[in-house]
């Protein structure tokens, strides 16, 4: 006996097509771009996912901790960077980058504020293997910092300390000039008491999300 179908069980489901990711919303395209991407392995190589541009543009958001006697405060805050991607370039050995900006955090707690404002300098070694279009690295930072506090919501003076760290992260590739990249840091931190308040030295940690942009195109 030959099974007969209905027209309606016979209509092929629509397919994806090049046009029709076109008239999807430009979030959603960039989503499907990841997410094409991390499936397919080899994506490109690791020297290509920081120097395929000599100069980058990166704007993080920030997530830390500050260390004041001894609570633990956190903050949110916002990095912007330039980066010069090519100061070593190898099939082998991976890349290493040189990145300098400026950085901000506000700390709360209760009705204490303290804003924490530097400048830093990053070196980054992108490591020689990737996942896909995951791009595995190590960072280091070093940084002038200036802390401003808030006490009751009164201005009681400001100190000037340092930060320097390091920690692992990864670079997702979404398009030959934008990268997504995500890492975190633990670092030692030390300001100069203010008005009996000591600030470190301590170990605190740093977690970073930021989207970079190369150039030239």
């Amino acid at each position: 006996m030959i099974a007969h179908t209905s027209p309606e069980s016979r209509i092929a489901a629509p397919r994806m097509t090049t046009r029709s990711l076109v008239r999807l919303p430009a979030l959603t395209r960039a989503t499907f771009r990841v997410a094409v991407c991390a499936l397919t392995v080899g994506c490109s190589t690791p020297v290509l996912a920081q120097s395929a541009q000599a100069f980058s543009v990166q704007v993080a958001a920030t997530y830390s901790t500050l260390r004041a006697d001894n609570r633990s405060i956190v903050g949110v805050g916002i990095a912007p960077q330039l980066r010069y991607n090519r100061v070593l370039a190898t099939e082998n050995r991976g890349t290493i980058s040189l990145g300098a900006g400026g950085e901000y955090a506000l700390h709360r707690s209760g009705d204490d504020r303290l804003h924490v404002a530097g400048i830093f300098i990053e070196p980054r070694w992108a490591l020689p293997f990737s996942a896909g279009c995951a791009f595995p690295f190590i960072s280091a930072r070093a940084a002038v910092q200036r802390v401003i506090a808030d006490f009751d919501a009164r201005d009681d003076g400001s100190a000037t300390g340092y930060a320097v760290g390091a920690g692992p992260g990864v670079t997702f590739r979404m398009t030959r000039t934008a990268n997504l990249d995500v890492g975190v840091q633990l670092q030692r931190q030390q300001f100069a008491s203010i008005r009996g308040t000591r600030f470190g030295p301590s170990m605190t940690y740093a977690a970073r999300l930021g989207v970079s942009l190369g150039y030239p195109r």
